[in-house]
């Protein structure tokens, strides 16, 4: 009796992992795909990385004596005619949500000369589902974007159904942080080429500190399933890291938030 009991066990936890590995969810066409067990791996944070209270200090001095403590106060946010009238090769096929475009270009604007990058704009819609392209990299030059998916805070998708619905700056929450980046310098850490980010709003203010970077993981796919959760870091697929990495490095202005 107890072998039937054990055997009726082992089959129906065999049948709910099928099922579960099976679930279906919705893709950017409103279809459905079948998501692998593999992409719902969380990804260890890269401790080792965090850097030293000297490296933070000195960035936070530089970061206020150029651009202030709360970039979005010092930016002049232009009316949407205006500011679309000057960046009207922006984004031609209209993959951005509208508002999060206009603010990001209302910052880069009123503050190009603070950035030494100013050939990339990146923009992160928090209110996107992880299974879905929600990073974009827009080529100030030529206007076009490339979209990417990327990873957000386990602390605020404590349920990882792919979804933020919160948003932190304190230390040890595992949450991603909204606000303005600084895309600053590459270095070599626990998952390889990385980049290290100086938050330029008060709602990111901890980012370095946090060691909130942006690298390669195995928990990020570039395929449409619920991807693995970060401890806040906007970690990519290897398949595309290196050439975003390349691109947006050594000052470029990053912005991140739900579309409101």
């Amino acid at each position: 009796m107890n072998i039937k009991i054990i055997l009726f066990t082992l089959a129906l936890n065999l049948s709910f992992n099928l099922a579960f590995n099976q679930a279906a969810m919705a893709n950017d066409n409103g279809a459905v795909s079948n998501f692998p067990s593999e992409a719902l791996s969380d990804i260890e944070h890269p401790s080792e990385d965090v850097p030293s209270l000297a490296d933070v200090m000195f960035h936070k001095a530089h970061i206020e004596n150029e651009i202030g403590k709360d970039i979005e106060s010092n930016a002049q946010i232009l009316s949407g005619d205006s500011l679309m009238a000057s960046y009207s090769h922006i984004d031609p096929k209209r993959m951005i949500p509208s508002g999060l475009l206009k603010k990001a270009l209302s910052v880069y604007h009123s503050n190009k000369a603070s950035f030494a990058n100013k050939n990339y704009l990146t923009i992160v819609n928090f209110s996107a589902r992880s299974n879905l392209k929600r990073m974009f990299l827009i080529d100030m030059k030529s206007g076009q974007v490339q979209a990417v998916r990327t990873a957000h805070g386990a602390g605020g998708d404590r349920d990882h159904d792919g979804r933020v619905e919160s948003l932190g700056n304190v230390p040890n929450s595992k949450k991603s942080s909204r606000g303005f980046y600084k895309v600053a310098e590459i270095y070599s850490g626990k998952y390889g080429r990385s980049i290290r980010l100086d938050g330029l709003s008060k709602s990111n203010s901890k980012a370095r500190s946090r060691a909130i970077v942006i690298h390669g993981s195995n928990g990020v796919k570039e395929a449409n399933v619920i991807q693995g959760r970060s401890w806040g870091c906007f970690s990519l697929a290897w398949s595309v890291k290196d050439s975003i990495v390349s691109r947006i490095s050594g000052g470029s202005l990053l912005y991140a938030d739900w579309n409101q």
